[in-house]
């Protein structure tokens, strides 16, 4: 997926889609991920326009990233809402009320400078989330360096766990 840093709002339209175009046309991607998404009432429309000319040009999935809970309003407008971005686990009653009580199919959470989550914890969260991205990194971008110390852990639990029927995705990048 391609990365469209939307300001808040603060970037216009015209520079969202833009950059959309730009990134399918340069690097072949089927997706964008909007970051710095607002979560205020009113601001959704923006978030619609975009997500909408995103899929217009063929690319099938659009992550938004307010990090934390939305209005209703916001909830469909993106295949996917990053309701959590912060460091530590959130509760799960937290996660539980970001969702508004929607399926979990289009929410998705990261925690950063997060020990080796336990099987408990990720059983519990998945109810409520699709996707889930942890790391040990921290600093000012903890996204940045080597894989998490307990990845093997990690995919070890979330394999079991895809045995049992729960259907959980995780993702670790480095960079150079």
């Amino acid at each position: 997926v391609g990365y469209v840093d939307t300001g808040y709002t603060s970037t216009s339209l015209n520079t969202v889609e833009t950059w959309i175009s730009d990134y399918q046309n340069w690097y072949g991607v089927n997706g964008i991920f909007f970051d710095e998404m607002s979560n205020i009432q009113g601001q959704s429309n923006y978030y619609a326009q975009a997500a909408n000319y995103a899929t217009s040009i063929g690319l099938s999935l659009t992550v938004g990233n307010p990090g934390t809970s939305v209005p209703s309003s916001y909830v469909g407008i993106m295949s996917l809402l990053v309701i959590y971005e912060n460091p530590s686990e959130p509760s799960v009653s937290t996660i539980s009320s970001y969702t508004l009580g929607d399926s979990r199919n289009g929410f998705a959470m990261v925690a950063y400078g997060v020990s080796d989550p336990s099987q408990s914890y990720l059983s519990s969260v998945s109810q409520y989330v699709s996707y889930v991205y942890f790391t040990d990194g921290s600093g000012s971008d903890p996204y940045v360096g080597i894989l998490p110390s307990y990845l093997t852990n990690l995919m070890s639990a979330l394999s079991s766990m895809a045995g049992s029927g729960a259907t959980t995705t995780s993702s670790s990048t480095t960079s150079s």
